[in-house]
């Protein structure tokens, strides 16, 4: 293991700082169930979250491929591909690599 340095605690604090600073927050929503997106949007809705709705793999990296967000919400159960599929192919992109992603699935 690396000793932190200073650029990096840096970037670290840098990030942190700006994830909290007061702004709307964009959150991807990947369901392609009707229903439960609903109840996602209902659930997680408030005024300084901007959401964006998905149905599948490829409607969900393009999105994300196109702008930037602060979180996913995933379910696994797609129907082009897994949600699996899509968390391999966010980890294998540089840009998408970071971006948190809260997996459910019913």
């Amino acid at each position: 293991m690396k000793a932190p340095t200073t650029d990096g605690l840096e970037t670290a604090f840098d990030r942190i700082k700006e994830f909290t600073a007061p702004r709307t927050k964009r959150l991807l929503v990947v369901e392609d169930n009707e229903i439960e997106r609903g109840s996602t949007e209902e659930l997680l809705g408030a005024g300084d979250i901007e959401m964006d709705n998905r149905r599948d793999r490829g409607e969900a990296l393009k999105a994300l491929l196109e702008r930037s967000f602060d979180c996913v919400v995933l379910d696994l159960r797609l129907p082009d591909m897994t949600g699996f599929e899509l968390l391999d192919r966010m980890h294998r992109e540089p840009t998408l690599a970071t971006v948190p992603v809260v997996v459910f699935t019913g």
